[in-house]
């Protein structure tokens, strides 16, 4: 009886840390590159608070989303499953912010600042010789 009722929390819990770990290392690889550069608010809190604030939101967004499927599973089962499948996808999404931010962002700026420093190192090589 005790493994039917808290098998479900073992999958959720172990599926949403399971979606996390990816955009955790990435977040981890780039946090001291370029991150470390910019400008923060004074009020941004240190880089070591985030791993055991977003492991403790993840543990309660778990124990969140099995106490509504315990709750809905016996009287509707398929707006439970559409609760999971909301709550599965919310987290894909909140994962793949970090390659958008940590990974993506940085290499898309690269990429425009050197076709920016190339059209102007051009333009300005035109407006040269055009003087001369």
């Amino acid at each position: 009886m005790f493994w039917n009722k808290y098998k479900s929390f073992i999958f959720i819990l172990l599926a949403t840390y399971l979606i996390s770990v990816p955009a955790g290392f990435i977040t981890s690889n780039n946090v001291l590159s370029w991150y470390a550069d910019i400008t923060r608010p004074s009020f941004s809190p240190p880089n070591w608070v985030f791993g055991p604030v977003w492991s403790f939101l993840y543990a309660i967004m778990s124990v969140a989303v099995w106490n509504v499927w315990n709750n809905t599973k016996e009287i509707n089962k398929s707006l439970g499953i559409k609760i999971l499948s909301i709550y599965f996808i919310h987290l894909l999404v909140g994962a793949s912010w970090s390659f958008v931010f940590f990974w993506f962002a940085p290499n898309i700026v690269r990429c425009c600042c050197d076709c920016d420093d190339y059209f102007f190192y051009s333009l300005s090589n035109e407006i040269v010789l055009a003087d001369i």
